[in-house]
């Protein structure tokens, strides 16, 4: 069979559009003469709606509300019934679930920092009076820095300790995100307008954060790891990678969600590439990005993520195959998402 006997099933979600794979999905099936037909995977009828559908592609968002109650449920629900969908279980089961990840990483015994995860307050109050600082602590749920913040001594730690098994945190950090907007701003990253937006929503809050639980009883600490001024992103799609360099801004330890970004594929460590590559074939992820950081030479992996910004790397200069040579071309990873799950369809027949 030919990727023309194939219909896929695309769901757009209008609200996230600039940062969607959905629309570089469609481009890429409208300039290839593939069929697709849209889908609301919100909707009452999205099991008729596929029923002549082939597969299913869904960039489901980590901060969108219905998305993060529906996504779980109705792929592992398609999957059962032998529908090919992306991302695939391996991709998406510890998505935006920082303590997932670090079960995950422990059980393949993947170099990451030491990292404590406690859901009961005396244990953790325990912990902190032996712990090293600094340390960081993370909700399990926050992308681009958020939710993450350093901790400097016993105190700060047991403070937070009181407040997760208490009141507990919100899933949007107002005020970490009030703080971003405005050194976007002071770095002339943003105008005054855009920061009065960010000022609004950071006291308004956000639909994803009223809608939602509070995330309380469960603490995730991690010990600090010194990285040498960035963090680098390795994304593996079907045997290929590519990647940015995240310099770490001034003032912060943190280099995820920097928009100082280096594309020059001779800066980055071959080790991260072969490392990712390394995980993806374990994993049997369709997709996935890695963020790593080295400290004297030794490369730590903090997160993984099958979803990311389609912006931040439009200027990457090429991709590593899987014999880590470099192919310095333009190349359309959302494409690869395609051919990936027509390649699936092909081998099912």
């Amino acid at each position: 069979m030919t990727k023309k006997e194939f219909t896929l099933g695309i769901h757009q979600n209008k609200s996230t559009e600039d940062n969607s794979f959905s629309h570089h999905w469609i481009n890429y099936c409208e300039d290839k003469n593939i069929n697709w037909i849209k889908v609301n995977c919100h909707s009452s009828t999205i099991y008729k709606d596929l029923k002549n559908c082939d597969a299913l592609m869904w960039h489901h968002m980590h901060n969108h509300y219905l998305d993060e109650k529906i996504h779980s449920g109705l792929m592992m629900s398609l999957e059962a019934s032998g529908k090919v969908v992306f991302p695939n279980f391996s991709s998406r089961w510890h998505f935006d679930n920082k303590i997932m990840q670090s079960y995950l990483f422990k059980s393949l015994e993947i170099q990451t920092p030491q990292t404590f995860v406690s859901f009961d307050m005396m244990e953790s109050l325990n912990w902190s009076r032996k712990a090293k600082y600094p340390q960081v602590f993370k909700l399990r749920k926050g992308a681009g820095s958020a939710n993450v913040n350093i901790v400097k001594n016993e105190k700060q730690a047991r403070k937070i300790i009181i407040k997760s098994f208490s009141s507990g945190f919100s899933p949007f950090d107002s005020i970490g995100y009030l703080k971003r907007n405005f050194k976007k701003y002071q770095n002339n990253d943003i105008g005054f307008f855009k920061l009065i937006k960010a000022t609004m929503r950071s006291f308004i809050g956000t639909e994803y954060a009223r809608k939602s639980n509070k995330i309380k009883n469960e603490v995730l600490f991690q010990d600090y790891i010194p990285n040498d001024g960035f963090d680098i992103r390795i994304i593996v799609i079907d045997g290929k990678a590519f990647g940015i360099k995240r310099v770490v801004s001034e003032g912060d330890f943190r280099a995820s969600g920097s928009d100082e970004i280096i594309y020059d594929h001779n800066e980055f460590p071959i080790g991260a590439v072969k490392e990712a590559f390394r995980i993806s074939t374990l994993l049997d992820a369709d997709c996935m990005a890695y963020d790593f950081v080295v400290n004297q030479d030794e490369l730590y992996l903090l997160e993984i993520n099958y979803g990311f910004n389609p912006m931040k790397y439009i200027d990457c200069e090429g991709y590593w195959d899987t014999n880590l040579i470099f192919n310095k071309a333009a190349f359309n990873p959302y494409g690869w998402m395609v051919d990936l799950v027509i390649k699936k369809l092909i081998n099912e027949k």
